[in-house]
């Protein structure tokens, strides 16, 4: 579900902008990255957040159209 959400932001923004995803821990800091590179975006980071133990940022960017 975590993805879903991802790739209806990523349907919302415009080529080269970058937005930062929360994600759990678990499948969604596996998976996400991977379906946002395999989709043809860039994960620019992928840090721990230590205000929040058990959560992660991802920073991404929408690929630019050729």
């Amino acid at each position: 579900m975590t993805f879903v959400r991802t790739k209806l932001l990523l349907e919302r923004m415009q080529p080269g902008e970058i937005a930062e995803i929360r994600l759990p821990d678990g499948e969604p800091v596996e998976n996400v990255p991977r379906a946002v590179r395999e989709h043809g975006h860039e994960v620019l980071a992928l840090d721990s957040d230590p205000s929040t133990p058990g959560v992660h940022a991802l920073r991404i960017r929408k690929r630019e159209t050729t």
